[in-house]
């Protein structure tokens, strides 16, 4: 009896902590909502931009499900083209509707993979963007997932304007294209100050697939959990499947292989979670990144995922409730556990297709299981010391809860502002940042609230003239202390500098509109004080710094951030 009302202690503890970086019930139905909002917006803006109605653009992933955090997890894109379908087992083909299409063979396949085999060449436009990756193969025409990678069809690629020449591709990681725009250096420097990640897209293209006879069979499997429950399955049934350009790493015809997913289906079943199962896998993905990664990258957050799925199909949902947080996290760790010791974890969709495949090389797999033994054997031990020293935790556990309950205050503005704007509004927002030229209206800003965190980057002048009023938590003296180890870093003299703020710093043009500062006046007299607010100016403007004797008779106006931005004169 004891055990099991520390076990209930331990859960409720754990559930509280959860609460606070940024993953209460409340929380989590907010970020959904709005990133839903979001992703609607850039659907219809991705469609005006391209003036064409058969490109899909939508988020998924973490953030999506609402377990991701905006600067702790990246943000994942799908990017279908509708003017495509393929076809499993034989299904009729209609060829009246125009589009491409393609049979999905399956023979001699890895499970879970297809080769797409020309059928209809439909509208010449669509067939003439897909021809390049057509290859012969037994007199007939296959589309190749290696090849259709070899040309990037993301938005920004193939527009103009400043958001598009400032958006960076890194290597291809599977069928995900990474991205990120370019930062105001000061707004790089101060995120690394409070170990947040630089933002990056991960854009997927994908082609509408359709798989009923895989759902079907995914329908009609015996659930002992009653979940998900039959109106779930009818739903998830109605919901599109995706083929995606990559094939099974080391198989025959790897190069030619599409792997079947089922993103908006297992969007929805992760929302159909009660809020234990919720909770269970976010620690699950917490542990997986800062535990077990870096061990293997294969256990990614969609192993994970498929982890808690299978999870939720075998244990009664009921089971999931606030005292049991701690031991069914136990139990998803054995399930864990038992899927790395025999190199096999069935994907929850397509069972056939095994997701540790060629994976946990080398001596990965012992490592990880001496990890995964220690967190069944200890954890509890570790937790049940935190709850009675909580003031004790260790540096790397502080840092990753000091992490998320920064990310959660700056997620608190960026949702204020966003929720805000009708989608209408944000339809126009999303088109104005493709719009605007790299030279002319351009305008970087940083700017900080009263607490001196980082909520948004505005782009074009028009925004800056609007008033914002926005309260965050007491994290004045985190930013504080990072700027000053900032600029000890730069060798700058900080020893009269205790308390600095740097609220705001606006560009036009790669020159210096207005510098919104609040400083105490030894910082300000002492001999480098300045120095580090130019030294600032220059890395942001990429321009050489002013010499302070240059602008003595000018210093920056001096005032503490009341919440509206303010760009009274041009000081340079």
């Amino acid at each position: 009896m004891e055990n099991v009302a520390s076990q209930e202690n331990l859960s409720e503890l754990l559930s509280r902590q959860l609460d606070e970086i940024g993953f209460s019930p409340k929380r989590i139905q907010e970020r959904t909502s709005l990133i839903k909002k979001l992703s609607e917006a850039k659907d219809i803006s991705t469609k005006k931009l391209l003036n064409r109605d058969d490109i899909e653009k939508i988020f998924v992933g973490s953030q999506r499900e609402g377990t991701g955090l905006n600067h702790c997890n990246d943000l994942d894109v799908l990017q279908i083209n509708h003017g495509v379908f393929c076809l499993i087992n034989g299904h009729p083909l209609n060829t009246e509707n125009g589009k491409v299409i393609f049979q999905a063979v399956q023979k001699n396949i890895p499970y879970g993979y297809v080769l797409l085999k020309l059928q209809s060449e439909g509208k010449s436009e669509t067939f003439q963007q897909h021809k390049y990756a057509l290859v012969e193969k037994n007199e007939e025409k296959y589309l190749s997932s290696r090849i259709f990678m070899t040309r990037n069809k993301d938005i920004c690629q193939t527009r103009a304007g400043w958001l598009a020449e400032n958006t960076n591709y890194q290597p291809q990681e599977g069928p995900s294209i990474p991205k990120n725009t370019v930062q105001n250096p000061i707004e790089s420097f101060i995120l690394s100050c409070l170990n947040l990640k630089t933002k990056k897209t991960d854009v997927v293209c994908a082609l509408p697939c359709g798989a009923n006879p895989i759902l079907e069979e995914w329908s009609k499997r015996k659930r002992k959990s009653g979940w998900p429950c039959r109106k779930t399955i009818t739903h998830v049934l109605g919901l599109p499947a995706y083929v995606v350009p990559v094939g099974l790493r080391g198989s025959k015809d790897e190069d030619l292989q599409w792997r079947v997913c089922f993103t908006k289906a297992e969007i929805y079943l992760i929302e159909d979670f009660n809020i234990v199962q919720t909770k269970v896998f976010i620690i699950l993905k917490l542990i997986a990144k800062y535990v077990l990664q870096p061990i293997s990258d294969d256990i990614s957050s969609y192993v994970v995922k498929n982890v808690m799925l299978w999870m939720s199909e075998k244990i009664p949902q009921r089971k999931f409730c606030q005292d049991n947080l701690v031991a069914r996290l136990g139990d998803a760790i054995k399930y864990l556990k038992k899927a790395v010791k025999e190199n096999h974890l069935p994907n929850y969709m397509i069972p056939e297709r095994n997701l540790f495949e060629g994976k946990l090389k080398g001596n990965e797999k012992a490592l990880l299981m001496d990890k995964l033994n220690s967190l069944l054997e200890n954890g509890e031990i570790e937790l049940k010391k935190y709850m009675d020293k909580p003031d004790q935790l260790s540096e790397e556990l502080e840092q990753v809860l000091s992490t998320y309950r920064i990310a959660k205050e700056i997620e608190t503005d960026q949702m204020k502002i966003l929720a805000s704007f009708t989608k209408k509004q944000l339809v126009e927002k999303y088109i104005q940042m493709f719009s605007y030229e790299s030279h002319g209206s351009t305008c970087h800003n940083i700017l900080f609230t009263d607490s001196a965190v980082p909520f948004s980057k505005f782009y074009s002048r028009e925004w800056f003239s609007e008033s914002v009023n926005v309260q965050s938590s007491n994290y004045r003296k985190l930013l504080e202390q990072s700027l000053v180890r900032g600029f000890r870093n730069c060798k700058f003299d900080t020893a009269n500098s205790p308390k600095t703020a740097i609220y705001s710093l606006t560009c036009t043009n790669g020159h210096l509109r207005s510098v919104v500062t609040s400083v105490q006046r030894p910082f300000y007299d002492a001999p480098d004080g300045f120095s580090s607010i130019l030294s600032l100016y220059s890395a942001a403007t990429c321009r050489p710094r002013p010499a302070a004797t240059e602008i003595a008779s000018r210093p920056p106006y001096l005032t503490p951030f009341s919440g509206h931005f303010s760009s009274k004169t041009n000081y340079f």
